[in-house]
Parts: C-alpha cells; structure tokens; sequence
C-alpha cells in the first residue's frame, strides 16, 4: 500500500502521542503502521478497524496529509437555546427584582415567568422550558411545597394555620 512521505514515522508517532483526540492519534498510528509496510487488514486487526476505514484514512492522508485526517462531521452539542446569554442574565435579573407593585402579585409562578418571557423578550416557552432556565442557574423552587402529614411535628408546629391559609389565598386567588 502506498503511503505519501509526508512526514517520518517518528513524526507520525510522536504527534499521535500529543494529540487530544482519541481518533486522530489512531489514524495517525494507522498511517505511520502503513509506513513501516504492514497492509490494511493487519492494521485493521490490531487497532480495531475494518480494512476499508484503514484504506480510507490512508487515502486521505495521501491526498491531504494531516488535515486528511481531521474529523470532518460537525461536532452536535444540542439543542439551541431559546433565550441567549445575554437574555437569560436579563431574565434572571428581573426574577430576582420579584414582582413589580403593578402586577399585583406577591410571588411569581412559573406561568408568571412564562408571560414574562413572551412579553418581555418575545420567547414563547413551555412550563418546563421555564423552570430549564432556572435549575440551569441553579435556582430553588420558587414555592416550597406544603409538608406531608408524616412529616416532623417540630417543623410542623412553625408553620401556622392562619399563615398557610393567608399565603394561599395571597398566592392563588
């Protein structure tokens, strides 16, 4: 098989011992074991590979030389955020504020929030897509839950009947 000279099979060697990328250094080890006269399928056998991957980055590296063998696919990290980061510090700025005097509430719920977004930065979220950006920023629940009945009776005993009631009828009507 032939293989361009490029560079050295200690070049080769020594770069793919450098290298970060667990699959350049190997296809650099490819071509520096095509260098030294082994064929693509004794190759293959001991790195791991089909003959014709071999062939292929060697084909590569004849044509290209190093830049052959750089990964070529588009490295996926998800989704695109809704909001940018710039967005997002200006929407947590403006959940930390709270509730202006005008909108008559005493705490935010997360269809607050939601309205907020639509109105304020014009992003249509869905409730989990909301409390996304807040556990991203790693904000508690914005409301603690009401405790079980098994719960402990001394931290039972600092909540007040009146205060519940009171904070639920502030809250939700």
């Amino acid at each position: 098989m032939f293989v361009a000279s490029y560079h050295t099979i200690e070049e080769l060697n020594a770069l793919s011992k450098k290298k970060a990328s667990a699959s350049y250094s190997l296809k650099l080890r490819a071509v520096a074991m095509a260098m030294e006269g082994e064929s693509a399928s004794q190759i293959g056998k001991t790195l791991g590979y089909c003959t014709s991957a071999i062939q292929k980055w060697i084909r590569r590296y004849n044509h290209h030389g190093l830049e052959g063998l750089i990964d070529r696919r588009p490295i996926i990290t998800g989704r695109k955020r809704a909001l940018t980061p710039e967005q997002e510090k200006a929407f947590l700025t403006r959940v930390e504020k709270g509730p202006e005097p005008c909108e008559l509430l005493k705490v935010y719920h997360l269809s607050d929030l939601q309205f907020i977004l639509k109105e304020e930065f014009g992003k249509k979220l869905t409730l989990p897509g909301v409390w996304g950006i807040l556990r991203r920023f790693s904000y508690p629940p914005l409301i603690l839950r009401l405790q079980r009945y098994k719960a402990n009776p001394k931290e039972q005993k600092k909540l007040k009947k009146f205060e519940i009631h009171q904070w639920i009828k502030e809250s939700f009507f």
